[in-house]
């Protein structure tokens, strides 16, 4: 024991060492692969909007259609877009980088500080693990609430789990801070809180063995804590500027089925599609851990599996968090292997070299214009009245102070003009009767759209500028 505490630090805690080396070069090779997407510049306009006059948007100010209609908007990510409006005064341009690092990086080093001792028993699996990050994180790296979300959920499991291995601990009591905060960062995700005590509530209550599967019951004392974090989470999440719409807000969007079939990020995992295949890959290596380890699966390991697996196949979107969630459970199936001294000096060199070879070195692009400059000219200049956009460039012209008829809310659009938006830009029902109903005096369109055809052949309209995939289309002056 003298011996070991005489040790540098360094080599008391190689692995651990090897592992933050690890994580760091995969944070680095990840914000490469970050994009703006449509949404972000919606996101940060309505931030500069709220800091600047100092309010809570509830409605819509930014849609000549929405704001003709007084909709109501469920600005639930408000305090997420005043913090990435915070960001781009701070950082500049180099503040979706810098925003995508810190919840990313955070939600890592979280993640294996919360299973830290059940990382480091094999770590050749661990540094497996979070290469699986780069399918399952990356591919979504957006300056967007939802990176907040992640953090967010991480935070919460370490707790939950915190209490399911220490009955007497008092963390717990944390959660309902966090409900507030998630409710008002994403408040679309923040239900998860509750859902997440009351089942460790609700399985905590079994005690059984069949099989391969078995049940440990918790303690009074920590099914109290569950049950009462719980009900406090809820009560945390209506501290928002929506309220109670908050709690219902999630679910209605999940019946939503145009919404769900119409924009990607919402769409079932399809096994069909080559690029769905990996989390089903997932589900397979996870599922053979547990059924190779004698360790029995514990029926709460189980249920979580399950509930967010079945997330997975519902939406793409929550792929994510089915990988977040395993790395809470699948550590205690993997056996312990010891790593000899060589192999440690090789896993180290190698996450130098992995982090060395992961610097961005070049500078990343992000701010290519989403709609060609010489379009937004025409369309200020004419000033429209009634602009028909394309769904993906909705964000950017509100970003660029261009009133649109639909942007990527579509939350707030679902139930009025979004169907026959959707109608109208794939030429499906009568969608002429729709055109009679809006009367459009202009059309920024992506020229792949079935709608750009039929204008093609109506003498009323003419083209104002036809550049590369976008076609902007305007009413001929009579």
């Amino acid at each position: 024991m003298k011996k070991n505490k005489s040790l540098p630090w360094w080599k008391k805690h190689y692995k651990e060492l090897i592992l933050l080396l690890f994580i760091v070069a995969i944070t680095f090779l990840s914000i490469q692969w970050i994009h703006l997407g449509n949404d972000y510049w919606w996101h940060i306009k309505a931030g500069s909007y709220m800091v600047k006059h100092h309010v809570i948007l509830d409605h819509d100010i930014f849609s000549w259609y929405a704001s003709s209609q007084h909709l109501s908007w469920m600005a639930h990510e408000w305090l997420s877009e005043i913090l990435l409006y915070g960001f781009q005064q701070l950082f500049g341009s180099l503040h979706p980088i810098i925003f995508c690092t810190f919840f990313f990086l955070g939600t890592l080093l979280l993640l294996f500080g919360a299973n830290r001792s059940k990382m480091l028993k094999n770590i050749r699996f661990t540094m497996f693990y979070f290469i699986l990050a780069l399918i399952f994180l990356s591919v979504g790296l957006l300056p967007r609430p939802h990176l907040i979300s992640y953090f967010f959920l991480v935070l919460s499991l370490g707790l939950l789990f915190d209490l399911a291995k220490h009955e007497d601990s008092k963390k717990i009591y944390l959660l309902p801070l966090i409900a507030i905060l998630w409710a008002n960062f994403h408040g679309g995700s923040s239900n998860l809180i509750y859902i997440l005590c009351f089942t460790f509530f609700f399985i905590g209550l079994f005690n059984c063995s069949l099989g391969k599967l078995e049940a440990k019951p918790f303690t009074l004392k920590q099914r109290r804590k569950y049950l009462t974090v719980g009900l406090l989470s809820i009560v945390g999440i209506i501290l928002n500027p929506q309220g109670l719409k908050l709690l219902s807000y999630p679910y209605l969007n999940m019946q939503d089925g145009l919404m769900l079939s119409t924009i990607a990020e919402w769409q079932a995992t399809n096994p069909n599609k080559l690029n769905n295949l990996a989390i089903f890959a997932y589900f397979a290596i996870v599922l053979f851990l547990i059924f190779k380890s004698p360790r029995k699966l514990q029926l709460l390991d189980g249920i979580l599996l399950a509930m967010f697996a079945f997330l997975s196949l519902k939406s793409i979107r929550f792929w994510p968090l089915f990988y977040l969630v395993s790395g809470f459970i699948i550590f205690d199936y993997v056996n312990e292997t010891p790593v000899s001294l060589f192999t440690a000096r090789l896993l180290f060199a190698f996450s130098v070299f992995f982090l060395v070879a992961s610097i961005p070195w070049r500078p990343i692009e992000l701010f290519t214009p989403v709609v060609p400059e010489k379009f937004i000219e025409i369309i200020k200049q004419k000033h429209p009245q009634k602009l028909y956009n394309y769904y993906d460039y909705g964000g950017y012209l509100i970003y660029r102070d261009i009133p649109v008829f639909i942007d990527g809310r579509a939350d707030m659009y679902s139930k009025y003009n979004y169907q026959d938006y959707y109608h109208l830009s794939i030429l499906e029902s009568d969608y002429r009767k729709i055109l009679d109903r809006y009367q459009f005096d202009m059309f920024l369109l992506d020229k792949g759209l079935p709608l750009v055809s039929y204008l093609e052949e109506q003498e009323e309209y003419e083209v104002l500028l036809d550049q590369g995939n976008t076609i902007l289309y305007a009413l001929k002056e009579t």
